[in-house]
C-alpha cells in the first residue's frame, strides 16, 4: 500500500493522523509520531486495528507507560525510539524491539515476549533490564552509560553489542552461539572465554590488561588501542599463528606499541596466509 493510498483510506474513515491526547484506557498512549509508510494499513493509534500490521514505528512518545492493543495479534516489529517509554507491554508476537535513545533513567519494565530475536537498546538510559528470553539472537546495548551489567546471556545469541558502556567485565559467554562481537570503548579490563562460534571482534579502546584467547574462527579482529605493550602484542600475534586461520584481518595498532622482532615474525607469517595486518 503506497502512502497516498493509505492517506485515502484514513480520511475515508475519518481517521487522519490526529494526535491522541486522552486515549482509552489501555490503548497506545500520547503517541507524538508515526509512520503510516512503515506500518502498513493502520487506521487508528488506540481504537480498531485492521488485520495484519506487522510493524509499528512511533517515535518520539512522551509518555512512560505504553500498552498495544490486543489487535496487533500479527506485530513482528515495535520501535519506540527517541521516547520516554520504560512500563510496556508488548506484543507477544514481537521479534524485534528496538528501544534506542529513551531518555527516561529507569529500569525497563515489561516482560519481553518469548519469541524476541533482536533487541535494540542504543543510547538509551534504562538501568536495568528483565530477563532476556531465551530465543534472542541479537542485542545492542551500546551508549547505554546507566545500564548494569546482565545476570546472563540467552544460549541463542549470535551478536552482542556493548560499545562505548562503562562495564568491566561480562557475564560468561559459554553456551551461548555468538558470532559477533562488538566492544569498543568500554570499561572491560578483561574478556571472558570466548565461544568457538566466534568470527568477528573488536575491543578498540578497552583497557584490557590481559591478553585474550581467540578462537580459531575468529577472523576479523579490531585489538587497536588499547594501551598493550609489545610483549601483549606479540603474544596476540602469535597465538593468531598457533590458530592456524587464513584470510583474515588484524588490527593491533593506535596506542598500543609496536611488535617487536618476534612480534613482526608472526606478522609476516600471517600476511603469508592472506592476512591483513596493522600494527604500529
Amino acid at each position: 500500500m503506497s502512502i497516498d493510498e493509505i492517506r485515502k483510506f484514513l480520511r475515508e474513515r475519518d481517521l487522519e493522523a490526529v494526535p491522541i491526547t486522552t486515549p482509552p484506557a489501555g490503548t497506545l498512549a500520547d503517541f507524538m509520531s508515526w509512520s503510516p509508510e512503515n506500518t502498513a494499513g493502520v487506521a487508528f493509534l488506540g481504537g480498531n486495528f485492521p488485520e495484519g500490521v506487522t510493524q509499528i514505528i512511533a517515535t518520539g512518545c512522551t509518555a512512560d507507560t505504553i500498552k498495544f492493543s490486543d489487535a496487533f495479534a500479527a506485530c513482528q516489529t515495535v520501535e519506540l525510539s527517541n521516547s520516554n517509554a520504560v512500563n510496556l507491554t508488548i506484543p507477544a508476537s514481537t521479534a524485534t524491539l528496538i528501544l534506542n535513545g529513551v531518555s527516561q533513567p529507569s529500569a525497563l519494565n515489561c516482560t519481553f515476549p518469548a519469541g524476541l530475536q533482536q533487541l535494540s537498546l542504543s543510547g538509551s538510559f534504562y538501568t536495568s533490564l528483565p530477563a532476556l528470553p531465551d530465543g534472542l539472537e541479537q542485542l545492542d546495548v551500546s551508549a547505554c552509560p546507566l545500564l548494569g551489567i546482565i545476570a546472563a546471556f540467552p544460549a541463542a545469541l549470535i551478536s552482542l553489542t556493548c560499545d562505548n558502556i562503562t562495564w568491566d567485565h561480562l557475564p560468561s559467554l559459554a553456551g551461548t552461539q555468538l558470532q559477533i562481537l562488538q566492544a569498543a570503548n568500554t570499561g572491560l579490563v578483561a574478556l571472558p572465554a570466548l565461544p568457538a562460534t566466534l568470527t568477528q571482534l573488536s575491543f578498540d579502546g578497552s583497557p584490557l590488561t590481559t591478553v585474550p584467547t581467540v578462537p580459531a574462527a575468529t577472523t576479523n579482529i579490531n585489538a587497536s588501542n588499547c594501551a598493550w605493550d609489545s610483549g601483549m602484542v606479540d603474544s596476540f600475534l602469535a597465538q593468531l599463528v598457533t590458530n592456524g586461520a587464513l584470510n583474515g584481518n588484524v588490527s593491533i595498532d593506535g596506542t598500543n606499541d609496536a611488535p617487536s622482532a618476534a612480534g613482526v615474525s608472526s606478522a609476516n607469517t600471517l600476511q603469508s596466509r592472506g592476512w591483513v595486518v596493522t600494527t604500529n
